[in-house]
């Protein structure tokens, strides 16, 4: 079941055409699962031993991330489950306390806040300290992993398409920005049942339609309780969407007890 802009008029979404609809122009709004995203990107027998390993790092081979790791190629799976989680102000805060619940699990984690590009330089390290994850900002084209952490900056729209996180260029400001609809509507359409989004703290009413759409597509959603927040605004706003409502520590250790769900 897929989530439509006329489906979701009562959570208050913005216009529909800020949101995505699919991967590209040619691609259809469908969820497939994630195994069945498969890259067609080979590693070159040809090519020297130490160039062919610089490159492997964030590349692919058959679906799989590879990296070098002590002069050997190790491959990751693509993640099963992808996590979006989105925060304004007052979210960092929030977002500490969850990332100190996390344990590894088979989940990529990507968050989207309404963060200009000069204040971010940071955030990925200050996040790192909290978590067990690795915690980097994210780029346009790379694949996600799991276990990891991907932090992308309040200017960027986001999507993900087969597997990858992929940047539409610079979002609105942040007064009228929706980049976290949009990322979150992305990941209902790729991800569907296996997708799940989390709105924490923030003034603004981003994240509602999202989170909306995530939960029409069959995946699980979470708000910061309002009470909480040191911002109420969003939470509240995208309450009617959300399957639960807690303070952050409970809500990542509610988390994490999905994913084993989710692995079993």
């Amino acid at each position: 079941m897929m989530w439509s802009p006329a489906g979701a008029t009562s959570f208050g979404p913005p216009s529909p055409t800020s949101l995505p609809t699919s991967c590209s122009p040619s691609s259809t709004a469908r969820w497939r699962s994630p195994a069945a995203h498969r890259s067609t990107e080979r590693l070159s027998p040809s090519a020297p031993t130490r160039e062919r390993t610089k490159r492997t790092r964030g590349g692919a081979l058959d679906g799989l991330t590879v990296e070098a790791h002590r002069g050997r190629v190790v491959a990751h799976p693509p993640p099963t489950v992808v996590v979006g989680i989105g925060a304004s102000a007052g979210g960092i805060e929030a977002l500490e306390q969850m990332l100190g619940t996390f344990t590894l699990d088979s989940a990529a984690f990507v968050v989207v806040m309404h963060l200009p590009r000069h204040g971010r330089s940071r955030l990925a390290q200050v996040l790192g300290r909290f978590t067990l994850l690795d915690v980097d900002f994210a780029a346009s084209g790379i694949r996600m992993e799991p276990n990891h952490v991907y932090v992308v900056p309040e200017s960027e729209n986001v999507t993900i398409c087969e597997g990858r996180l992929m940047f539409e260029g610079y979002g609105p400001t942040p007064r009228g920005s929706r980049n976290i609809d949009h990322f979150l509507t992305s990941l209902a359409r790729e991800y569907g049942p296996n997708a799940i989004g989390v709105v924490l703290s923030g003034a603004s009413e981003d994240g509602t339609a999202g989170l909306a759409a995530i939960r029409e597509a069959g995946g699980s959603t979470f708000v910061q309780s309002a009470e909480t927040a040191l911002f109420a605004h969003m939470p509240q706003s995208a309450a009617p969407a959300a399957d639960f409502q807690l303070d952050p520590g409970a809500l990542g250790r509610r988390l994490m007890t999905l994913l084993v769900n989710k692995k079993s």
